[in-house]
C-alpha cells in the first residue's frame, strides 16, 4: 500500500513537472514570438 502510495504521488510530482515544462517552454515560445514580431 505504502508502495503504491509513493509511486502515485512520484507519478503526480512528474506529471506536475512535465506541466511546468511545457507551459514554461510556451510562454518563452511566445514572448519570443511576441517581442519578434512587435520590434
Amino acid at each position: 500500500m505504502e508502495r503504491e502510495r509513493k509511486l502515485k504521488s512520484w507519478q503526480w510530482f512528474a506529471l506536475l513537472y512535465l506541466a511546468g515544462l511545457i507551459t514554461l517552454s510556451m510562454a518563452a515560445y511566445g514572448l519570443r514570438f511576441l517581442i519578434n514580431h512587435s520590434f
